[in-house]
């Protein structure tokens, strides 16, 4: 799953006034790149308005009461509803589901649009960095030394040897690391999208092999064997043709 970006996010506004209209799109479309879904009243009342992050509604459109009603409160997780007015929020909305809405005054369209769409851009930088984390973490494993565990960064590893009843894992950069474990228990360390079994001495590291053939693949000029047991399982993992 990968973070969305803020010009990722549609908007659509419901207004009948097109000052209004124009005031959003320098905001949300010119400053922040946000894209327009078209004005109709009707996108809001279909399947369409899944796909809309931001609605403003006007609360001088005609259709107010009945897009707020209809829209579903269950949607206001997913779609953020930004309530336009002239007055105070306690003046324009009854609703006890109102505190799910957000209300902004015309006469601070701007300000408030900025402060709105700021912290959503934080949000989604906060996601961006957990992301980020949560793969950072999955790149990781603490294999057995003789005497401790050592943190291993698996964007590094090459492949990793069976050697006797330890394993030697060896780096993109010419060195390796003994691990006091067997290469079983390391496979089960090992995330089946990035590494493959090729053989029952070898594991690869899927992105780093070069080229192969039915009996022996490359990674950074050296030849390892593929064995029988485990060709069809490479094989399907390569070969997408």
């Amino acid at each position: 799953m990968e973070a969305r970006n803020i010009n990722d996010y549609t908007y659509m506004v419901i207004s009948k006034n097109n000052q209004l209209d124009s005031d959003v799109k320098n905001v949300l479309g010119n400053v922040f790149g946000l894209k327009k879904v078209q004005n109709d009243v009707n996108n809001a009342k279909s399947d369409l308005r899944d796909k809309i992050d931001i609605a403003l509604i006007d609360n001088e459109s005609s259709d107010f009461d009945d897009v707020v009603q209809n829209w579903g409160y269950d949607k206001a997780d997913k779609t953020k509803l930004i309530l336009i007015g002239a007055g105070e929020k306690s003046d324009q909305l009854t609703s006890p589901e109102s505190d799910k809405y957000i209300f902004i005054s015309k006469s601070a369209l701007r300000h408030e649009l900025l402060t709105i769409i700021s912290r959503l851009i934080i949000d989604l930088e906060i996601e961006k960095y957990q992301l980020r984390q949560t793969y950072a973490s999955n790149k990781e494993v603490f294999v057995k030394g003789e005497s401790m565990y050592y943190r291993l960064n698996l964007d590094r590893v090459e492949y990793v040897e069976a050697y006797g009843n330890y394993v030697k894992i060896h780096y993109s950069d010419g060195s390796w690391t003994i691990g006091n474990c067997s290469i079983k228990s390391i496979e089960e360390q090992l995330s089946s999208s990035d590494f493959c079994r090729i053989h029952r001495s070898y594991i690869v590291q899927i992105d780093r092999v070069s080229n192969f053939n039915s009996v022996n693949l490359e990674i950074n000029s050296k030849i390892l064997p593929i064995g029988r047991h485990y060709k069809k399982d490479f094989e399907s993992r390569l070969i997408k043709l």
